[in-house]
């Protein structure tokens, strides 16, 4: 048997990818000292699920509309549950 959540969990995940990357381009972060890029390590969990570890980067609205478009996204979000409460 299989999870019967699992293809909506997918479609979750693959949705908000894609939205991250439509409103914003992603940066490695800069060493305050050198001034150049610093390179993320290749370092994940070793727990059940392979997952990378946190590392530093910037994340920069790729416009300002779409930066809106993803905070109404995420107001809109939280908004839905309190309806089951």
């Amino acid at each position: 048997r299989i999870c019967p959540g699992m293809h909506v969990a997918e479609h979750t995940i693959e949705s908000t990818t894609m939205r991250l990357v439509w409103a914003f381009d992603f940066h490695p972060a800069i060493d305050a000292v050198t001034a150049q890029p610093i390179k993320p390590k290749e370092d994940y969990t070793s727990d059940n699920t392979l997952a990378p570890r946190p590392f530093r980067c910037k994340i920069v609205p790729r416009t300002p509309r779409r930066a809106h478009v993803v905070r109404r996204s995420f107001v809109d979000a939280t908004r839905t549950p309190r309806l089951f409460e």
